[in-house]
């Protein structure tokens, strides 16, 4: 597959160009992914990994990146709407862009017979929640987990290892949220973390 690199003056324009790679991928999603405004991902790529069916979580977009959010890798999903002075440090490849003008990608990005098995249900029945208070850091070690929850201005650190999450949520105006990813290492017997409530 080629690369498609989109720009618009928010992004950056130096960007390398790099193929797909699913462990450098740190959001994924099969239908879609909304992250606030404000929001940082400071660890990979976000992908969204084919057509939605037509339920997308933010508006009419498979990924919406919300005003001034900084993502340091690629996003990759086939409709893409980008906020104003959002910022993105790696390949914006889509096939319909709001706030950018792009075309060419092919999907699913990642082929199915090379992803991790998904098992639905994997988050277990006495999975807890997380929660990150207003300012907070919270250095979180693998294991299963409902829900968490990123308050305004706060810091989640993945140390690494097998994570099943069942959403994520990270307040995003007026503070500056990030989402710090360790090499979170997955075989293929477990869940990728769902990762899709980012907010």
């Amino acid at each position: 597959m080629a690369c498609a690199l989109c720009t618009q003056a928010a992004l950056t324009p130096e960007a390398l160009c790099q193929e797909p790679d699913f462990d450098r991928t740190v959001i994924f999603a099969a239908n879609s992914v909304a992250i606030g405004d404000r929001a940082t991902i400071t660890g990979g790529d976000v992908v969204v990994n084919d057509l939605s069916d037509g339920v997308v979580l933010g508006t009419d977009a498979e990924l919406v990146i919300g005003s001034e959010a900084q993502i340091v890798g690629a996003i990759r999903a086939d409709s893409i709407a980008i906020g104003a002075g959002a910022s993105i440090g790696g390949e914006v490849e889509c096939n319909e862009g709001t706030g950018i003008s792009c075309s060419g990608l092919s999907l699913p990005v990642f082929d199915d017979s090379t992803l991790p098995i998904f098992v639905p249900g994997a988050v277990s029945a006495d999975a807890v929640d997380a929660y990150i208070p207003i300012g907070a850091t919270l250095i979180l070690d693998e294991g299963s987990y409902a829900d968490i929850r990123i308050g305004l201005g706060a810091t989640l650190v993945f140390t690494g290892g097998t994570y099943d999450i069942g959403s994520i949520l990270a307040a995003g105006s007026p503070g500056r949220d990030e989402i710090l990813w360790a090499d979170v290492n997955l075989d293929q017997q477990t869940r990728r973390p769902d990762a899709e409530s980012i907010a």
